[in-house]
Order: C-alpha cells, then sequence, then structure tokens
C-alpha cells in the first residue's frame, strides 16, 4: 500500500501549536453585538464568516471554479473547505476548548454500551483486545480525544480538513500513515495507538469498513451545526450506518430564538434523528447567555446549551 501524506499533513508546514481559546478564555474574544452567533462557541458556521461585518472575510473563488466546469455544489465544497483550512492554519478556531469537554466527560458513561460500565476515569478494565470505539465526525484538533484514549476508549476521529489533524498530532508524537483510500488517508497517532484519524469527508466514507467494525457511540460537538443544511439529513445517516445496534450520541449544540447562521433549531434536531432511525433524549439544558455577554443581537431572547442523546433503533 503507497504511503501519500497530505500537503496539509506535511512535515514543512507550521509546527507550532496556536493558543487554544475555549469557553475559559472567552474574554479574548471581544465579540461585538453586531457579531453572529457563529462567532461562539461551538456553533460556528462557515455562510455567516463571509458577511462583510466580520473580521474574517474570504473572496469567493466560486465564480473561478465554474471556469473549469465544476459543478456549482462542488464548488460550494470546495469553498468551505478552503474557509476551515484557513481559519485552523491562521489559529482562529475559537471553539476548540483548551480541556476535555466536560458534557463528555460528564455523560460519557451514559453512551458506553453495558459491556464497558461501570465506566470508571483511567479504568484499567479495557484491554488491546476489548475496548469501546467512539467516534468523533468533525474532530478538528478536539483535545477530548486524547482524554478518551487516555481512559482505555478507541477514537476514531474524522475531518476533511487535515491542518487540525496534524496540530492536534504534534502534541503526541505526531502522526503514523496506515492506509491510504480513494476517499480518505488513515493515520494513527504515535503515542496513543488506539487514536486513528480520518483525514476525508465522512459524507462520502464507509466507517465501519474502513475501521472492521461498526462502532459503539457517538461524540458530536458542532459537527452537525457546520454541516450544510442540505447535507445533514445525509450525515445523520451516515452515523446510524457507523453504530451498532442500540449505538448512541451524545450530541451537544446551542439553540436560540434567532435564524442565525450555524445556529440549529431544537425541533429540527429532533426531526432529524427521529425520521432516519434515532430516539431522542435531552439530558442537559442550560442558559448560557450570560457566558457571551458581548453576543446580543436584537431579539435575542434566550441562548441555550443543549445537550441529547439518541439511540439507535433497528428500522422497520
Amino acid at each position: 500500500m503507497r504511503y501519500i501524506s497530505s500537503v496539509l499533513l506535511s512535515t514543512t508546514a507550521r509546527t507550532t501549536l496556536p493558543s487554544r481559546i475555549g469557553k475559559r478564555n472567552r474574554s479574548m474574544l471581544n465579540l461585538s453585538s453586531s457579531s453572529s452567533l457563529s462567532s461562539l462557541s461551538p456553533v460556528l458556521s462557515y455562510p455567516s464568516m463571509l458577511k462583510k461585518n466580520h473580521v474574517i472575510l474570504y473572496p469567493s473563488t466560486i465564480q473561478r471554479l465554474f471556469s473549469t466546469k465544476i459543478s456549482p455544489r462542488s464548488a460550494a465544497i470546495l469553498e468551505r473547505k478552503t474557509f476551515w483550512r484557513e481559519l485552523y492554519h491562521n489559529g482562529n478556531d475559537v471553539f476548540t476548548l483548551s480541556d476535555p469537554n466536560p458534557n463528555l466527560m460528564n455523560y460519557i458513561s451514559k453512551i458506553l454500551p453495558n459491556e464497558y460500565l461501570p465506566f470508571q476515569t483511567s479504568s484499567t478494565i479495557y484491554t488491546n483486545e476489548k475496548f469501546p470505539k467512539i467516534l468523533v465526525p468533525g474532530c478538528g484538533r478536539d483535545i477530548s480525544m486524547y482524554w478518551l484514549a487516555k481512559q482505555g476508549i478507541g477514537v476514531i476521529g474524522i475531518d476533511y480538513i487535515g491542518e487540525p489533524l496534524r496540530i492536534f498530532s504534534n502534541d503526541f508524537g505526531g502522526l503514523t500513515p496506515i492506509e491510504e483510500e480513494k476517499q480518505c488517508t488513515i493515520y494513527q497517532i504515535t503515542q496513543y495507538p488506539k487514536i486513528i484519524l480520518i483525514h476525508g469527508d465522512i459524507l462520502d466514507l464507509d466507517v465501519p469498513n474502513i475501521y472492521g467494525s461498526e462502532l459503539d457511540c457517538v461524540w458530536d460537538r458542532g459537527s452537525l451545526t457546520s454541516i450544510a443544511n442540505e447535507d445533514r439529513s445525509q450525515y445523520i445517516q451516515q452515523l446510524y450506518k457507523s453504530l451498532r445496534p442500540n449505538g448512541k450520541i451524545l450530541l451537544e449544540y446551542l439553540c436560540c430564538n434567532l435564524p442565525l447562521d450555524g445556529a440549529l433549531d431544537e425541533t429540527t434536531v429532533k426531526n432529524l434523528l427521529t425520521n432516519n432511525g434515532f430516539t431522542y433524549e435531552t439530558i442537559s439544558r442550560s442558559n448560557v447567555r450570560n457566558l457571551y455577554p458581548d453576543f446580543n443581537p436584537p431579539g435575542l431572547s434566550y441562548l441555550d446549551e443543549i445537550v441529547i442523546i439518541a439511540t439507535k433503533q433497528e428500522k422497520k
């Protein structure tokens, strides 16, 4: 098998980590009242960042792409990838937490299969042959993957942008290429071999075939919100195919009363899941408006962080 490192993952690329800005460093953001919800953790949305009232403004490449007879949809995908690549490269991923996500740590035991319970931090009950496996779509450089691996849990992180995978791996001994396939390249974290990183688009991948088995659960913090609205149903279907029977999704998202870019309406999320073979259970809802005092667009009445568990059901 031929191993080819992506240009974005090459050793000639920038090797220093940008400062990690998360919930505990939100004062550094200095958000103005004109900022959209996409500037906030974890709902960072591509379209909103193209608005003229944002600090980050990228010129459109769609017209140039059209000249090569590329489809409008393909052009939009390339435009989106360019945005995310530059965002990570310039250290503007303000949604990335500096510590493992507290919701994941609090609720991990609710999504693990019974054979892996009771869950204990730094558990030694998992072996190299028998351990739970969690899928992290749109993983970016989420430090929670490291925390999961430290607990003995197998992690499969997927991102269609290589830059955050390279940045994440710099802290843990770099990447070891495992296999290159037509639609993705598969890497292993050198110091933590239970972390598998896949550079590819989850919408195009057969994850169980790539990994060798169905997965036990999914951790989604911001992946669903960052996917284009027209692709969200397909995304949920991909998660369904990736999970074992009764597998569970732990999903965290922000919800508000305004139709802002990147915001998810609670009813929309529930319908997306229940229409694609999952149950929907809210396990936490908290008002986080006070955490973003500078974010106050006209008409905003609430800004809630919602955590839900969706369980895979057998389709009739």
